[in-house]
């Protein structure tokens, strides 16, 4: 149960990526405490990589159906997950995937039986 952010560390390490995420831009219940939302469970939700033509798409599926969605970040190639609060020119390190692997597992691992 790691919420958003363990949810997507595990994303990220599989697919060998990395991300700066807008935790400004999580939707969220009014009051609800960043740090707790983040790390949190509400029963379920989505997190998608979706390609950056197609995000107002996606996002409008979901809104057309009462259901919050919203942009959150970029994937990149850095294996680094950094986290920022809006247009933060200046994000923080969040987990470093080549030093800490979380899970130990990526798409470039081969598992034999």
């Amino acid at each position: 149960m790691g919420g958003l952010a363990g949810t997507a560390l595990m994303l990220l390490e599989c697919s060998n990526l990395g991300a700066v995420i807008d935790v400004a831009a999580v939707p969220r219940p009014p009051g609800a405490p960043l740090a707790r939302w983040l790390s949190s469970f509400p029963s379920y939700g989505f997190l998608l990589a979706v390609a950056h033509a197609d995000v107002g798409a996606v996002c409008d599926r979901f809104h057309q159906r009462g259901i919050a969605a919203a942009d959150i970040g970029l994937c990149d190639a850095s294996g680094v997950v950094q986290l920022a609060e809006g247009s933060s020119d200046n994000p923080a390190m969040f987990w470093d995937l080549r030093q800490e692997p979380l899970l130990g597992i990526s798409s470039a691992a081969r598992v034999f039986a």
